[in-house]
């Protein structure tokens, strides 16, 4: 994942004097075709950064201490439902890449409080973010990505599937591009649940890496599936895949 675009940027934000003596602001950056929306949150020691690229948006966190490459965490908006969020060490290990940004951007914009949590049990690592001043950033950013801001997509339940949760799964396909470069890559997919199993009105949430399209090949797959008859229908659910390329 490239992150050099932001990387000297949030190492100077993070040490300047005066950022840290004032209330978190979400600031918005553009070079070239990178837009960004971006704060820094001193009592917590992190810095949280949202990007878009070629249509593609991210949510990056600095500052959380996690010797593991996948985290598996939940957040909660003001009183709002606790939600499951997984999130992945970019390449460098400097930064944590969430699954679902556009709806964790969403509810950074909504002018709630923010509890995440990174790891469960006596490992777990927890930070608490306040809302934007202005979420003019933030929400300037989801549009310049082409995404709404607000979805009912971020009401689906997250489907946790294993092999005894399929009547039938779709054959795995591997975008050529990770075929080539040997990438293994994941996607989170939202679809409705309906009759035999069937899933239907699939959209792509997030994927990895950027630009390898482990999305729309996810969705293809996940239309060849069916599901086991006993599961609920007309849901709307949240599944993530991943695919690993030998």
């Amino acid at each position: 994942m490239r992150i050099s675009a932001i990387s000297t940027m949030v190492v100077v934000l993070a040490a300047t004097p005066v950022a840290a003596q004032q209330a978190p602001v979400w600031t918005a950056q553009q070079s070239g075709d990178v837009r960004l929306a971006y704060a820094v949150f001193p009592d917590q020691g992190v810095a949280m950064i949202g990007r878009c690229q070629s249509g593609t948006l991210e949510l990056l966190l600095q500052g959380v201490q996690l010797a593991v490459p996948e985290i598996e965490g939940a957040v909660r908006f003001g009183e709002g439902r606790v939600r499951d969020v997984k999130w992945a060490r970019s390449e460098d290990g400097r930064y944590l890449v969430a699954d679902r940004p556009a709806h964790l951007m969403r509810g950074l914009a909504s002018g709630s409080d923010a509890r995440f949590q990174f790891g469960f049990g006596d490992r777990a690592a927890g930070v608490d973010l306040t809302p934007p001043a202005d979420e003019a950033p933030i929400e300037g950013l989801l549009t310049a990505c082409g995404q709404p801001l607000v979805s009912d997509r971020d009401e689906a339940e997250f489907l946790r599937l294993d092999d005894d949760s399929w009547a039938r799964r779709g054959r795995v396909h591997i975008p050529a591009m990770a075929t080539r470069d040997h990438v293994s890559g994941w996607a989170v997919v939202t679809c409705m649940t309906r009759v035999r199993g069937m899933l239907d009105d699939c959209e792509v949430e997030a994927e990895g890496p950027v630009g390898y399209g482990f999305g729309r090949a996810s969705v293809r797959s996940l239309q060849e599936s069916r599901l086991k008859p006993e599961t609920p229908i007309d849901r709307l659910v949240t599944i993530r895949l991943t695919t690993l390329v030998e």
